[in-house]
């Protein structure tokens, strides 16, 4: 898929596939990529999303930002 998304979040990959499923009817794809360590009590996960349309793409960035996952 074209348009892709790397993020680092402190969600559950339940979560974030949860919100996926009931947010898009189109295709996408996550991929974990590897967990980074930080100074908080939570790590990151590091994924690299990819969506068919940009317009998801850009809605679930919007998602990642606002903290509404």
């Amino acid at each position: 898929m074209k348009y892709q998304l790397r993020c680092k979040l402190s969600y559950s990959v339940d979560d974030i596939d949860r919100w996926l499923t009931q947010n898009y009817d189109g295709e996408y794809e996550f991929n974990f990529e590897g967990i980074v360590e930080t100074d908080s009590v939570f790590n990151q996960i590091e994924i690299l999303f990819s969506f068919q349309l940009p317009a998801d793409r850009e809605a679930f960035k919007q998602a990642v930002k606002t903290s509404t996952i």
